[in-house]
């Protein structure tokens, strides 16, 4: 997989925050980390305002500090920059969030989002996709969505929306091995598929005019994108997975103060900065951005287990036919001795 990273950006006082995204955003240094041509965003130092600690040992594990755990292999989302340091979109809405509720942060790097709340484990896991089963979790405050997705340059980007056809026979350059050269041979889409050994290279591909799209995470692309003039997001190639934060389902107390400062992030144009600076001008949701006629993932695994079941009862049938055949096998041989 693609090295996909991103830097920290330094904490951000809460209440200027939202007037100073736009200037924040407007200085965007150039930067190189873990082997990657990534991009630092930076931003200038606010004073933090004084917040009154809102929540305490045994709600969280540690006095004073709020433990986040973020999956592994998540850049930009989260990653270790050359310094040493973490860095990334999750990391930064950590320490907001963390701020939020009057606490000092700390991060667990491929915790098990099943076991927040635990003893020795986070207090919270950034980053878990609301789908799917949560078991004794609670999932609130989604922040990020992410998708692969299609990047082109100006001209091709201002078209609204795309459809299967109208991508049939464009040359695309994606990762090879990655998992949305997967989803590109199996949507549907019928084009020239160019390799490349990373999303650099494929962005590069595009500008150079050696291809007419890139396929990548929307993610790492948008992050990747800001950087080039006239690169654009284009649309997304399959259904976006909603992340958000879990936490132990009986932790109510957590469950609370975690939700409402997630909400006063998101409505005090917190959350809404932090994205900006990571990820450019990516659209605020992924919602209606996808290639109309495409085949989803979701579409191909329904498909597969209608498939299955059709061919259920023929297999069940089988199955009793032979057993009745030896069944009348086995009453031949009793009868002829």
């Amino acid at each position: 997989m693609v090295c996909e990273t991103g830097v920290v950006m330094r904490d951000l006082g809460e209440h200027r925050f939202s007037r100073f995204a736009v200037a924040v955003c407007a200085t965007l240094a150039i930067g190189s980390l873990c082997g990657c041509s990534l991009l630092t965003p930076t931003r200038a130092e606010v004073p933090e305002p004084n917040v009154r600690v809102k929540l305490t040992a045994p709600v969280i594990e540690t006095e004073g500090v709020l433990t986040v755990g973020l999956p592994s292999n998540s850049a930009p989302q989260a990653f270790t920059a050359k310094d040493g340091k973490l860095t990334g979109y999750s990391v930064d809405v950590a320490r907001a969030l963390a701020r939020r509720l009057g606490l000092k942060v700390s991060f667990v790097i491929g915790a098990d989002p099943g076991s927040v709340g635990d003893p020795g484990a986070p207090d919270i896991f950034l980053g878990a996709p609301v789908a799917g089963a949560l078991e004794e979790g609670t999932i609130v405050g989604t922040y990020l969505e992410d998708a692969p997705a299609l990047f082109a340059m100006s001209d091709r980007a201002q078209q609204k929306s795309l459809s299967l056809q109208d991508l049939n026979g464009v040359r695309i350059a994606v990762q090879s091995g990655s998992s949305s050269k997967d989803v590109l041979s199996k949507c549907g889409i019928q084009a020239e598929e160019i390799s490349c050994t990373n999303v650099n290279d494929c962005l590069e591909a595009v500008i150079a005019g050696k291809a007419d799209y890139a396929a990548c995470s929307v993610t790492t692309g948008a992050y990747l994108a800001r950087m080039h003039t006239g690169l654009k997001f284009v649309c997304t190639i399959d259904e976006a997975t909603t992340y958000g934060v879990r936490m132990k389902a009986k932790n109510r107390e957590l469950i609370s103060e975690i939700s409402d400062a997630m909400d006063t992030l998101a409505s005090n144009g917190v959350l809404d900065a932090i994205r900006v600076a990571w990820y450019g001008h990516l659209p605020e949701t992924l919602e209606g951005t996808m290639v109309s006629g495409i085949s989803t993932t979701s579409e191909r695994k329904a498909e597969t287990e209608r498939q299955k079941s059709l061919n259920a009862p023929d297999r069940e049938s089988s199955s009793r036919e032979g057993t009745s055949t030896r069944s009348a096998a086995s009453d031949h041989d009793e009868d002829g001795r």
